[in-house]
Protein backbone atom coordinates (compact mmCIF):
# COMPACT_ATOMS: atom_id res chain seq x y z
CA UNK A 1 0.00 0.00 0.00
CA UNK A 2 1.06 3.24 -1.02
CA UNK A 3 1.98 4.93 2.31
CA UNK A 4 0.59 8.82 0.38
CA UNK A 5 -2.59 7.59 -0.43
CA UNK A 6 -3.21 7.05 3.18
CA UNK A 7 -2.38 10.62 4.01
CA UNK A 8 -5.05 13.22 5.18
CA UNK A 9 -5.65 16.27 2.21
CA UNK A 10 -6.11 18.73 5.26
CA UNK A 11 -3.50 19.06 7.98
CA UNK A 12 -3.61 21.02 10.77
CA UNK A 13 -0.53 21.30 12.67
CA UNK A 14 -1.12 22.38 16.17
CA UNK A 15 1.35 24.15 18.46
CA UNK A 16 2.89 26.23 15.14
CA UNK A 17 -0.34 27.46 13.98
CA UNK A 18 -0.61 25.98 10.48
CA UNK A 19 -2.61 23.91 8.17
CA UNK A 20 -2.80 22.83 4.90
CA UNK A 21 -5.12 21.36 1.86
CA UNK A 22 -4.25 19.41 -0.86
CA UNK A 23 -6.23 17.57 -3.46
CA UNK A 24 -3.07 14.92 -4.36
CA UNK A 25 0.19 14.09 -2.79
CA UNK A 26 0.80 13.00 -6.61
CA UNK A 27 -0.25 15.64 -9.26
CA UNK A 28 2.26 18.58 -9.83
CA UNK A 29 -0.95 20.62 -11.17
CA UNK A 30 -3.46 19.68 -8.47
CA UNK A 31 -4.40 22.27 -5.62
CA UNK A 32 -2.52 23.18 -2.69
CA UNK A 33 -3.02 26.08 0.37
CA UNK A 34 -1.55 26.57 3.40
CA UNK A 35 -1.91 29.49 5.63
CA UNK A 36 -0.77 30.14 9.34
CA UNK A 37 -1.76 32.45 12.46
CA UNK A 38 -0.10 32.10 15.81
CA UNK A 39 2.22 34.71 17.78
CA UNK A 40 3.47 37.93 16.24
CA UNK A 41 6.96 38.65 16.16
CA UNK A 42 8.10 35.74 17.64
CA UNK A 43 12.30 35.42 17.53
CA UNK A 44 12.85 36.40 13.62
CA UNK A 45 9.58 36.95 12.59
CA UNK A 46 6.93 38.70 10.30
CA UNK A 47 4.25 40.41 11.00
CA UNK A 48 2.74 37.62 8.57
CA UNK A 49 -0.41 36.38 10.72
CA UNK A 50 -3.27 35.02 8.20
CA UNK A 51 -0.82 34.83 5.36
CA UNK A 52 -1.26 31.59 2.73
CA UNK A 53 0.36 30.70 -0.17
CA UNK A 54 -1.74 29.11 -2.56
CA UNK A 55 -0.76 26.73 -5.68
CA UNK A 56 -3.39 25.20 -8.74
CA UNK A 57 -2.75 23.91 -12.03
CA UNK A 58 0.59 24.19 -12.00
CA UNK A 59 0.97 27.71 -11.24
CA UNK A 60 2.00 29.69 -7.51
CA UNK A 61 -0.85 32.03 -7.72
CA UNK A 62 0.11 33.68 -3.67
CA UNK A 63 3.90 33.29 -2.54
CA UNK A 64 5.57 33.87 -0.02
CA UNK A 65 8.62 36.71 -0.56
CA UNK A 66 10.71 34.64 1.07
CA UNK A 67 13.85 35.76 3.30
CA UNK A 68 15.28 39.52 2.69
CA UNK A 69 19.05 40.28 4.01
CA UNK A 70 19.52 42.12 6.99
CA UNK A 71 21.48 44.91 5.40
CA UNK A 72 19.06 46.63 3.39
CA UNK A 73 16.92 48.38 6.02
CA UNK A 74 16.61 48.37 9.62
CA UNK A 75 14.13 45.72 10.42
CA UNK A 76 11.10 47.29 11.10
CA UNK A 77 11.08 49.01 8.03
CA UNK A 78 11.60 45.83 5.53
CA UNK A 79 8.97 45.40 3.41
CA UNK A 80 8.79 41.82 3.87
CA UNK A 81 8.57 41.98 7.73
CA UNK A 82 5.41 44.13 7.45
CA UNK A 83 2.12 42.91 6.54
CA UNK A 84 2.37 44.45 3.10
CA UNK A 85 4.86 42.16 2.12
CA UNK A 86 2.94 39.14 3.00
CA UNK A 87 -0.88 37.75 1.33
CA UNK A 88 -2.94 39.31 4.95
CA UNK A 89 -4.46 42.10 5.78
CA UNK A 90 -3.25 45.60 7.11
CA UNK A 91 -5.18 47.97 9.33
CA UNK A 92 -2.61 49.85 10.76
CA UNK A 93 -0.07 46.75 11.31
CA UNK A 94 -0.08 43.94 13.52
CA UNK A 95 0.75 44.97 16.99
CA UNK A 96 4.04 42.88 18.87
CA UNK A 97 3.73 39.74 21.12
CA UNK A 98 0.13 39.28 19.93
CA UNK A 99 -1.62 35.69 18.89
CA UNK A 100 -3.86 34.81 16.24
CA UNK A 101 -5.70 31.48 17.06
CA UNK A 102 -6.70 29.01 14.51
CA UNK A 103 -10.71 28.72 16.47
CA UNK A 104 -11.93 26.24 13.45
CA UNK A 105 -10.45 23.72 11.20
CA UNK A 106 -12.26 20.60 9.38
CA UNK A 107 -11.74 18.73 6.32
CA UNK A 108 -12.34 16.38 4.16
CA UNK A 109 -11.17 14.54 0.87
CA UNK A 110 -13.83 17.23 -0.73
CA UNK A 111 -13.42 20.02 1.35
CA UNK A 112 -11.75 21.88 3.98
CA UNK A 113 -12.63 25.01 6.45
CA UNK A 114 -10.17 27.20 8.69
CA UNK A 115 -10.73 30.79 10.58
CA UNK A 116 -8.18 32.28 11.81
CA UNK A 117 -9.51 35.09 14.77
CA UNK A 118 -7.11 38.26 14.42
CA UNK A 119 -8.75 40.05 16.80
CA UNK A 120 -6.28 40.58 18.91
CA UNK A 121 -3.03 41.54 16.88
CA UNK A 122 -5.17 44.57 14.96
CA UNK A 123 -5.91 47.37 17.85
CA UNK A 124 -8.20 49.12 15.73
CA UNK A 125 -10.58 45.59 15.68
CA UNK A 126 -12.86 44.88 17.91
CA UNK A 127 -13.38 41.57 15.70
CA UNK A 128 -11.43 40.50 12.60
CA UNK A 129 -11.81 36.89 11.32
CA UNK A 130 -10.07 35.39 8.27
CA UNK A 131 -11.98 32.31 6.87
CA UNK A 132 -10.40 30.22 4.34
CA UNK A 133 -12.44 27.59 2.40
CA UNK A 134 -11.40 24.90 0.18
CA UNK A 135 -14.62 23.43 -2.05
CA UNK A 136 -16.01 22.03 -5.22
CA UNK A 137 -13.95 18.92 -4.47
CA UNK A 138 -10.63 21.21 -4.26
CA UNK A 139 -10.96 22.83 -7.40
CA UNK A 140 -11.74 26.67 -5.42
CA UNK A 141 -10.61 28.46 -2.99
CA UNK A 142 -12.73 31.22 -0.88
CA UNK A 143 -10.58 33.75 1.69
CA UNK A 144 -13.18 35.69 3.70
CA UNK A 145 -12.44 38.38 6.27
CA UNK A 146 -15.13 39.51 8.81
CA UNK A 147 -13.54 43.00 10.58
CA UNK A 148 -15.72 45.08 12.62
CA UNK A 149 -13.73 47.92 13.20
CA UNK A 150 -13.54 50.12 16.65
CA UNK A 151 -12.84 53.92 14.70
CA UNK A 152 -12.52 54.54 10.96
CA UNK A 153 -9.22 52.83 9.40
CA UNK A 154 -7.84 51.92 6.12
CA UNK A 155 -7.95 48.35 5.22
CA UNK A 156 -5.82 46.38 2.53
CA UNK A 157 -5.20 43.06 1.54
CA UNK A 158 -2.50 41.76 -0.03
CA UNK A 159 -1.76 39.00 -2.25
CA UNK A 160 1.69 38.38 -4.64
CA UNK A 161 2.13 36.94 -7.09
CA UNK A 162 4.51 36.22 -10.19
CA UNK A 163 2.11 34.30 -12.39
CA UNK A 164 0.85 35.24 -15.28
CA UNK A 165 -2.53 37.25 -15.41
CA UNK A 166 -4.84 36.77 -17.84
CA UNK A 167 -8.66 39.03 -17.26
Amino acid sequence: LDKLATLPKANYFRGVYIFSFRDSYYKNDGLFFSAHAGAVTAYHSHNDAGTFVFDHLGERWAMDLGQQTYNVVKDSEAYRKRTEGHNTLTINNQTANTFAPIVRFEGNDASGIAVTDMSAIYPDANKALRGYMISDNYQSVTIRDELELSKSSSVYWFMHTQADMYL
